[in-house]
């Protein structure tokens, strides 16, 4: 759980100094990252060996 908590964070970390990220205060960190960063932000995840699945159904 500590790698699926803290990888994230010390990735977003990395994104503020260089202007990526913008927000301020306190921010939950899905909403701190705008989805045009998820290009970046997934690849980094997959380096440490945490994979996401995306999954999308429509009802019909």
């Amino acid at each position: 759980m500590m790698r699926a908590t803290g990888y994230p964070a010390a990735i977003e970390a990395k994104m503020i100094p260089v202007g990526e990220i913008t927000e301020k205060g306190v921010v939950a960190p899905e909403d701190a990252t705008p989805a045009d960063l998820y290009h970046k932000f997934i690849p980094e995840l997959k380096k440490r060996n945490i994979e996401i699945l995306e999954e999308m159904t429509t009802m019909e």
